[in-house]
């Protein structure tokens, strides 16, 4: 597996140095008092990963990160936007020097190389207290309790997020988070002590210096408990913290569901021929499988006798290894309810709410195989515009981050007695990572196709979200 890449580079050493960045010149909001006992809140604060950051099509940039969910709630329930760690165009891609994933002007999912100074994107690194949002990609529970910028050599969105030396007194994520005490707090996290082990296509629970590790159970109950006891030291009125989604079936790790079949389809995987009895169950998204529509289905148009690609280990999911995740997955949403439902706070029950996505285009937003829809047996597809996932099949599209906002306003009403409103939905459209693409692509749209870039930055973006300890 591919070791995770600097993202930002020379970050940390600009601020430290009182180099000016070029970008917004923001100054700190006056946050009114709260009035004690009251739901007439200023305030909102947020911590977690990427699926809080607005972390979209397997990069960071500004489009995507006014979109998140954080920033929806602040609207509905404060009134303003969220000061967060913006970055222009193209925004930064997962491995160094690369843009986020986007469909090029021939309907391929595609990246490019950067030509600007990354350190020139930012466009809010000036702000001069902690920001409002503070999901860090990649960040497990541990880390958002521990590290502080330039702890992590791998991954500099810590740098870029928690500016350790522009900040009186720098802090972790969770301590940054105690400096501006918000009213109201999300909270999402674990969800990247299992990913990173699904995407690896390895996941195993034994050792945690190798790649694929799953934090087991007992080490994440002590930091989610550990986090759940400073936040309630805040004191914050209002509180709703998030389960971990169902990481198997989401467009990532079911691109075209299961595996080969022996005289139905012609693929064939690396572990089904290693004689243990444990098939495969799950493709994920960067195996060659998404190149050769042909070879998923021998009854489609093309030639029945073209040889296609051994799908390899670290790209499949086998039976075992799929109940691995989905077993982690459900003892940590178990403790997370009971967690949640002792503090009396707002438990937001994502894991249901995803598996409840339809899977039809025309009902929306829909949990899909990808933003990009093709029937196989054809090869023609249509952009899917009520997809509730991006072009990485991991985290939520604009659609799916309104519908993970409504999740967290439901669970305020109906844990606080509050009546905020919910987002309209269908007033958002997905747009980022389409820019590019001829008015009439979006329409008609194309048969999937990854230039070998764009498969890079899918395997940099899961690579970054593996676990290492």
């Amino acid at each position: 597996m591919l070791l995770r890449r600097k993202i930002i580079l020379g970050m940390v050493l600009l601020l430290a140095g009182g180099v000016a960045i070029l970008g917004c010149e923001l100054t700190a909001d006056e946050h009114p008092t709260r009035t004690e006992g009251t739901h007439q809140l200023t305030h909102l604060g947020s911590l977690g990963n990427s699926l809080t950051a607005g972390y979209i099509n397997g990069g960071i940039k500004f489009t995507g990160q006014l979109a998140c969910f954080p920033n929806l709630l602040s609207q509905v329930m404060t009134g303003r936007s969220l000061q967060m760690p913006l970055v222009g165009e193209p925004g930064l891609g997962s491995e160094s020097g690369m843009s986020p994933l986007y469909i090029d002007e021939t309907g391929a999912l595609t990246r490019e190389p950067l030509t600007q100074d990354p350190t020139l994107m930012a466009m809010n690194l000036t702000y001069p207290v902690p920001y409002d949002n503070l999901g860090v990609p990649g960040a497990t529970t541990n880390q958002i309790l521990n590290v502080m910028a330039g702890d992590e050599a791998d991954n500099a969105l810590f740098d870029l997020i928690l500016r350790n030396s522009a900040l009186p007194g720098g802090g972790t994520c969770m301590g940054q988070m105690e400096r501006i005490a918000p009213d109201i707090l999300t909270a999402w996290s674990g969800n990247n002590e299992i990913l990173g082990g699904a995407l690896s296509g390895s996941p195993q629970s034994d050792d945690p210096l190798l790649p694929g590790y799953v934090v087991p159970l007992a080490a994440f109950q002590a930091d989610f408990v550990e986090m759940c006891d400073r936040i309630e030291a805040m004191a914050p009125e209002m509180v709703a913290v998030a389960n971990i989604p169902p990481i198997t079936a989401i467009p990532y790790t079911r691109f075209f569901g299961t595996g080969s079949v022996p005289g139905v389809n012609r693929w064939v995987m690396e572990e089904d021929l290693d004689g243990d009895d444990d098939p495969v169950q799950l493709v994920l998204l960067h195996s060659p499988i998404s190149d050769c529509v042909q070879c998923y289905l021998p009854s489609c148009q093309f030639d029945p006798q073209t040889p296609c690609d051994t799908i390899p280990a670290d790209a499949t999911l086998t039976v075992a290894e799929t109940a691995l995740i989905d077993g982690t997955i459900a003892d940590y949403n178990a403790f997370i309810a009971t967690e949640v439902a002792d503090r009396g706070w707002a438990l937001v029950d994502i894991n249901t709410a995803f598996l409840a996505l339809p899977t039809s285009s025309d009902d929306g937003p829909a949990n899909v195989i990808f933003p990009w829809l093709v029937n196989p047996m054809t090869g023609v597809g249509t952009q899917n515009v009520n997809s509730a996932f991006t072009l990485d099949g991991v985290h939520p599209s604009e659609k799916g981050a309104a519908v993970v906002a409504n999740e967290f306003l439901a669970a305020f009403n109906a844990t606080y007695g509050t009546t905020y409103e919910m987002v309209d939905v269908e007033a958002i459209d997905n747009v980022v990572g389409f820019e590019l693409a001829p008015a009439a692509e979006k329409i008609a749209g194309g048969r999937i196709r990854f230039t070998e870039t764009g498969r890079q930055g899918l395997r940099a973006m899961a690579d970054m979200m593996a676990v290492r300890h």
